[in-house]
């Protein structure tokens, strides 16, 4: 009975020993727990990029799985973050100008609705998505309906918004 467990336990053990190496040295699992700290950090085109690498070498990394579809995500709400400000940008350029011809309150709308349509096109599946992003997007939406509605007497609703 003794001699049964002993076994058991060293069969154990030893499994333990030979997973804790696997995963310790699988090239796909070191690229993915790099791509994790990259994540974390906020870098996730680099995050992206080698979740990627770990995935094409190992199909059943599900970590390397899991970060590639989150860190795309990520990249879509950052793209949508830095459009926007790109366009705030524009916005107030143009509005530095004395008097508004019409061409340029339509580039203003234009801008205003383009933006407007990309955040509610964003999946709002905050489960995926860095709470921190998604605020910053939220805020930046609500800069953009602001002059919306102030210029064009627009009623676009800002807490109406899917989340």
């Amino acid at each position: 009975m003794l001699k049964t467990k002993v076994i058991f336990i060293l069969l154990l053990l030893v499994a333990s020993i030979s997973i804790y190496f696997y995963y310790k040295f699988d090239r796909s699992y070191i690229l993915s727990t790099e791509a994790k700290k990259y994540y974390k950090l906020g870098e996730y085109k680099e995050a992206y990029e080698l979740a990627k690498k770990a995935y094409d070498e190992n199909r059943y990394n599900r970590m390397a799985f899991t970060l590639v579809v989150h860190s795309k995500k990520s990249l879509e709400w950052q793209k949508y973050i830095e459009e926007t400000r790109g366009y705030l940008n524009i916005i107030e350029e143009i509005s530095h100008h004395s008097n508004l011809s019409k061409s340029d309150k339509n580039r203003i709308k234009m801008i205003c609705e383009i933006s407007i349509e990309n955040y509610l096109k964003l999946n709002k599946d905050s489960m995926l998505i860095n709470s921190s992003l998604v605020e910053e997007a939220k805020e930046i939406y609500g800069e953009i309906v602001v002059v919306n509605n102030t210029l064009f007497g627009k009623k676009q609703d800002y807490n109406s918004t899917p989340q």
